[in-house]
């Protein structure tokens, strides 16, 4: 009997499709026509029959799986009983996310301002919701519009034609200030409101049967969501949503058919987060990018790495999910009490080594889990691949896995008990859904949805018949042969898609090209490889009764998987929102392991106004460094709001700012931090002016960026803010410096309890000497200690009372390497200046030397014979010498 072969052709679905000559050329480039079914008869001395086995020419796809996750059961109302060891750990090829295939993601902002009212709508690929914020009033600085850029991070900003060029140059200034305006400027019949009204009412949604709604229910669904009394919010995420379209954002590749996905819709407004603006964010190291060693990948997007840095310290997520998440987290710290103590709560109970073997499990969990924002988009298209369902499956697996997991977990924790509280039950039934009817064996066999037997009745029937075709075609074949001419000693019939059945017959050479390879009772259909097609009576009478079955099938087959993914569409929500708590949890567990492994304590967070840190570390230099200096940071009403500390160079100024300024950040996060005790009270911002980015593509002087940063702090900065000032006004003279420097101090000074927590280092001695500062209990003068003798100097880095008049510039001088001749001389002018005394020159001049001086002043070469003469005098003085 002949068995069914696994030739797979790309089978068009449509079953009514007459483009046989295409399919013909196809077969022709690419195969070798030993497709299945097929049955083989051979003619010789006595008649017998050979059954061709077919070779198996499905496509090797590049990506391969292991079997389907096992151990359920194949009812829809499964009960799931896992435990850590059923977790399954089954290694997939990684998703388009986590492939070797880079895959960047691109955000867009769309702004608005009128009347001083601001309108925000924002999109970003990689989870393809749209946000729309929450109309705000506006102040002059542009602070609610620069927040939400700071808060977003956009590639792009759109804005209008008829947008105030106030509010551009605030954003290129103070958001893209790397040179390049990442600001592209619209119509502005982009932003009209009627237009982004029906715009948003028409969206097509993947949670949702958008096709199947009533112009009157969509109106009632778009009002649910948004507020259309928001007219600015409305014009910008109208505006957006035709830019999106009209660029074709994270589609440009696909057909143009396909719209840019859109899996949701949500109103947002600006949420309580401490602020921070991208020079705060290099400053401290939060966030530090490390380029590519490849000159020829450096500066691409995606070559792009985290160094030594904060967020790649304490990243130790073990999913993409997780990440996104915890980036997220960094780069908006909370200013929500609650939201602090209820992260603190849950990362000091993942950090108790009694639950060691939950986090493991969790863990093992977490990392099976995918980001599926990107399938959900291509299953609206119906272009999900096998890959694709069966990274889906896993990732529904696992979370499910987590939740049961989480189920076991002790009440009394926030976060989990609103996981616990959670109804994941039509998760459940997705996941057994898909175990039910997907047949991933054959699946990844075939290279795309096969359904499962069982299933339905139809589909089954035509398998079996199907699968009965290659005894059926052996017979036909037998009955032709008999039939054919006594010089053809072999004939098969075959099934093509498409073609339906043929006979097969070497190309003998008594069938002529002339006579149109005309043999009797045959209709000639083509010629490919050596081997004549026809059609026969047989041939003919089988596609009468058969049809093209493989084509009813794989039709068939989709039919079904259409209906369960619109199935699986009406829980996008469901599914995302697992997805989020998988992440959250990633995340906790990430800061918890990152927490028990450096010593960290919990803040005790305060709605007073004060920072009291005892035995600050900088979490960052110490894993640089052998030993490390604890130090104590107190801002109170009794310690002052204002430290400005003096020191010798490289005393540890630098470090404290930085380690008091992280310290309060990581508190805000939620995370322990580096430190024997700390009481934070809940801050707007943080501000710092330690280091700026030069570059000649910006046409500012270093002087200048260090302003726009202090100017930025002096114009935003209230009582709840903190700021870092390290040795500013180094980029100008030493009065015009301490001068700025003394008169910023001052003005906060003025502000009484109003007063922002400062940091001011500084090696302007004149502010001590002079007291440029007013006798305030708010300011206390700080310097590191040091111990100073003949031989030099010792740090120790111990922060004390006082203030220091020597910068000890020398000491770090010879430490790097300069001259000992240089270094003395160096020595003796600083003395001297001191002690205002007048510096002699090195330079000795003689009687002669000032004659040549006074005879070069009053010659007059425009006369020869006076030059002549100036040279004579010259070559006497030097022949005196």
């Amino acid at each position: 009997m002949a068995s069914v072969g696994a030739e797979q052709q790309s089978v068009s679905f449509t079953s009514n499709d007459d483009s046989s000559f295409d399919n013909i050329t196809k077969l022709e480039n690419e195969m070798e026509l030993d497709t299945s079914p097929v049955s083989t008869v051979h003619r010789s001395k006595r008649p017998k029959l050979k059954q061709k086995q077919p070779k198996n020419k499905a496509k090797d796809s590049s990506v391969r799986f292991d079997d389907p996750p096992s151990g359920l059961s194949s009812d829809s109302n499964i009960n799931l009983e896992i435990n850590a060891d059923d977790i399954i750990s089954t290694q997939i090829g990684n998703q388009a996310n986590d492939s070797s295939v880079s895959v960047t993601y691109r955000s867009f902002l769309s702004l608005i301002l009128h009347q001083n009212s601001l309108g925000a709508a924002y999109y970003d690929t990689e989870n393809c919701v749209l946000n729309v914020f929450k109309e705000i009033s506006e102040t002059n600085s542009f602070s609610n519009c620069l927040n939400i850029c700071l808060q977003c991070y956009p590639d792009k900003i759109i804005v209008s034609t008829k947008q105030k060029s106030t509010l551009i140059d605030a954003i290129n200034s103070q958001y893209f200030n790397d040179g390049e305006s990442g600001i592209e400027v619209v119509s502005h019949s982009l932003f009209a409101y009627e237009m982004a009204k029906r715009r948003l009412q028409s969206l097509q949604l993947s949670s949702q049967q958008s096709s199947e709604l009533t112009d009157e229910q969509r109106d009632v669904w778009a009002s649910s969501v948004l507020d259309f009394g928001d007219t600015n919010s409305i014009k910008a995420a109208g505006a957006l949503l035709r830019y999106i379209d009209q660029n074709r954002i994270g589609i440009e590749l696909e057909e143009s058919f396909i719209q840019a996905p859109i899996l949701a819709v949500a109103q947002v407004s600006v949420p309580l987060t401490l602020f921070l603006d991208n020079d705060t964010f290099l400053a401290l190291q939060i966030f530090q990018d490390e380029s590519h060693p490849s000159s020829a990948k450096r500066g691409s997007n995606s070559s792009g790495k985290e160094g030594l840095s904060l967020f790649g310290q304490m990243d130790r997520t073990k999913s993409r999910l997780g990440s996104l998440k915890l980036k997220h987290w960094f780069k908006t710290p909370s200013k929500d009490i609650n939201i602090i103590l209820q992260r603190q709560e849950a990362i000091g109970y993942f950090s108790l080594n009694e639950n060691l073997d939950k986090v493991i499990a969790l863990n093992d969990c977490l990392k099976n889990i995918k980001n599926q924002t990107h399938i959900i988009a291509k299953m609206t298209s119906s272009h999900i691949s096998v890959h694709d369902w069966h990274t889906l499956y896993k990732t529904l697996y696992n979370s499910i896995c987590l939740l049961d997991l989480c189920n076991s977990l002790e009440n009394g924790i926030e976060t989990v008990e609103l996981i616990q509280k959670a109804d994941f039950s039509n998760l459940r039934e997705i996941l057994a859904m898909i175990n039910k009817i997907m047949d991933f064996e054959e699946s990844k066999l075939k290279n795309r949805f096969v359904v499962k037997h069982g299933i339905d009745r139809d589909l089954d029937e035509k398998k079996r018949v199907f699968n009965g075709l290659p005894e059926l075609m052996t017979k036909v074949a037998e009955q032709e042969l008999s039939q054919l001419d006594d010089r053809v000693l072999e004939c098969n019939v075959i099934y093509l898609p498409q073609l339906g059945y043929l006979l097969a017959i070497p190309h003998y050479p008594f069938i002529k090209e002339d006579d149109g390879y005309i043999l009797r009772n045959l209709d000639f259909m083509f010629l490919s490889n050596g081997t004549l097609y026809y059609k026969s009576e047989h041939t003919k009478e089988l596609d009468r009764l058969l049809g093209d079955t493989q084509s009813e099938i794989c039709d068939h087959e989709s039919g079904i998987m259409h209906r369960l993914q619109n199935t699986i569409l009406q829980y996008v929500k469901l599914i995302l929102k697992a997805l989020d708590f998988s992440a959250e949890l990633d995340c906790i567990i990430s800061i918890a392991s990152f927490a028990k492994d450096n010593n960290l304590v919990f803040p005790k967070m305060t709605a007073n106004k004060k920072i009291n840190i005892h035995g600050g570390r900088h979490i960052l230099h110490e894993m640089c460094s052998h030993q490390f200096v604890c130090n104590n940071s107190l801002f109170n009403p009794n310690d002052g709001y204002m430290k400005v500390i003096s020191g010798p160079n490289a005393c540890g100024k630098s470090v404290y700012l930085k380690q008091t300024a992280l310290i309060v950040y990581m508190a805000h996060l939620g995370a322990p931090v580096p430190a024997e005790q700390a009481e934070v009270c809940v801050c707007d911002s943080i501000f710092t002016r330690i280091k700026c980015i030069e570059s000649v593509s910006i046409n500012l002087s270093t002087f200048v960026l260090d302003l726009n940063q202090l100017t930025k702090a002096v114009n935003r900065a209230t009582g709840r803010s903190l700021i870092a000032i390290d040795e500013f006004g180094k980029g100008t003279s030493q009065h015009d410096g301490v001068a700025l420097y003394a008169a910023v101090l001052k003005h906060w000074l003025s502000q009484a309890e109003d007063c922002p927590f400062i940091l001011a280092a500084t090696h302007y001695h004149s502010i001590f000497k002079l007291k440029l500062l007013p006798p305030s209990p708010l300011v206390k003068f700080k310097t590191f200690d040091v111990i100073s003798d003949s031989n030099g100097i010792v740090y120790l880095y111990k922060l004390i009372d006082g203030y220091c008049l020597r910068s000890q510039a020398n000491h770090v001088a010879k430490l790097a390497g300069l001259d000992d001749t240089i270094l003395e001389r160096a020595g003796e002018v600083l003395e001297l200046t001191s002690q205002q005394q007048h510096i002699t020159s090195l330079w000795k001049c003689d009687s002669n030397h000032i004659r040549i001086v006074k005879m070069f002043m009053s010659s007059n070469f425009e006369d020869s014979s006076s030059f002549e003469t100036f040279l004579r005098e010259i070559n006497k003085l030097s022949s005196i010498d």
